[in-house]
């Protein structure tokens, strides 16, 4: 099974990260394991995964005919966004830049898919405000990690 496709069913059925790096290192994914554990430090790996689980959580209520077309897209935008996270961690130079660069723009599709649940009326005003929040931290995150990256 490819390493996102089972970083996504981890996730769906809550295993929590200390779980999902016990299961990789047992796939002989060692490398990826030591990745997981140094990403446990750092504050926008923390946000994130709350990100998910929150949405994962809230899009349970959207309207079921959304949830193969729009709630697959905001879903697939936050995993890639983690996914890229993960990649970037695990590289150094050009390579952890563009993981970077690609992390940022998933980051934009899922504030726009949020803002469009929100218009539709899919998400309360405190909803909105709660991941408003959160999106605009991991995007400070974000950008003080490129802009160290540049450096």
């Amino acid at each position: 099974m490819p390493i996102n496709t089972f970083a996504r069913q981890a996730l769906h059925s809550g295993i929590n990260i200390n779980s999902l790096s016990f299961k990789l290192d047992k796939l002989n994914r060692t490398y990826y394991y030591s990745c997981i554990m140094t990403a446990q430090e750092m504050p926008i790996f923390t946000r994130s995964f709350d990100l998910i689980v929150w949405l994962l959580t809230v899009t349970n209520h959207f309207p079921k005919t959304q949830r193969h077309g729009f709630v697959r897209r905001l879903h697939d935008a936050a995993f890639d966004m983690r996914e890229f996270l993960e990649e970037a961690n695990c590289r150094r130079g050009e390579a952890r830049r563009e993981r970077l660069a690609r992390a940022d723009e998933a980051l934009a599709r899922v504030r726009l898919y949020v803002r469009l649940a929100n218009r539709l009326g899919w998400l309360s005003v405190s909803q909105y405000g709660h991941v408003a929040e959160i999106l605009a931290e991991i995007g400070r995150l974000l950008g003080g990690w490129q802009k160290a990256s540049h450096g």
